[in-house]
Parts: C-alpha cells; sequence; structure tokens
C-alpha cells in the first residue's frame, strides 16, 4: 500500500512539472508578433523632415557657419520637459558634426551639443 502512494506521489510531482507544449506555442506566438516598444525617455530614430532641416539651419546660424550642409543623417529624437533633437551634419567642405538640439515647450530652442567627428584639419 505504501509503495503505491509513493508511486502516485512520484508521478503526481512529476505531472506538475511538465510543461504544456500548447501553453509554450502560444507565449512565443505572442513574443514573436509584439513590437518592440520605445524606452520611455529615451531616443528615437526619425526620418529627416522638414523640422529636422529647420533644426540643422538653426544650429549652423547659432554657430554662425556659412557652409552650406550636404547631408543630415541619424536624426532622432527624445522626449523630456520639451524634445531634445539629434542628428549628424555634413557640410559641403567634408566637415561632420553631431549635433543636439533642446526645444522647449514653448517653442524656444538652444543648441546643447556640437561635436566635431570628422573633417580637415585646422579648421
Amino acid at each position: 500500500m505504501q509503495l503505491k502512494i509513493w508511486t502516485l506521489c512520484l508521478i503526481s510531482l512529476t505531472l506538475m512539472h511538465c510543461k504544456n507544449p500548447k501553453q509554450d506555442q502560444n507565449s512565443s506566438q505572442q513574443e514573436e508578433t509584439e513590437q518592440p516598444r520605445d524606452i520611455v525617455g529615451g531616443w528615437k530614430s526619425v526620418e529627416v523632415n522638414e523640422q529636422i532641416e529647420s533644426l540643422a539651419e538653426y544650429a549652423l546660424t547659432e554657430k554662425e557657419f556659412d557652409q552650406p550642409i550636404k547631408s543630415i543623417s541619424s536624426a532622432k529624437q527624445q522626449v523630456v520637459s520639451g524634445m531634445n533633437y539629434g542628428f549628424d551634419l555634413e557640410l559641403m567642405n567634408g566637415d561632420v558634426y553631431q549635433v543636439v538640439i533642446y526645444v522647449d515647450l514653448q517653442g524656444n530652442k538652444q543648441v546643447t551639443k556640437w561635436e566635431k567627428l570628422l573633417g580637415l584639419e585646422g579648421k
């Protein structure tokens, strides 16, 4: 009798720890269909649009550059108490700058980062 009880206990414990294959299949399907979510307060990639182009022109004016823009790439934005916009700005002379512009809730702009990444020496 004790052997039967022990056998039933072992079988019960074994069954309790087995995974339900149907449940595993549903969870893997759910993982595949979930879209990646943006991290709150994190940077989000955006398309280069008129607003980004306008901010690039603003940055050049603020930094008193008269070089024409060759290209804008790696545009991104970050929600803060306002919005940060970041992008790489290549000028016609070959200089490349990493730029971040903060726009507050009233629309006031400020260049918060202007870092030269590439360019001609001595410039």
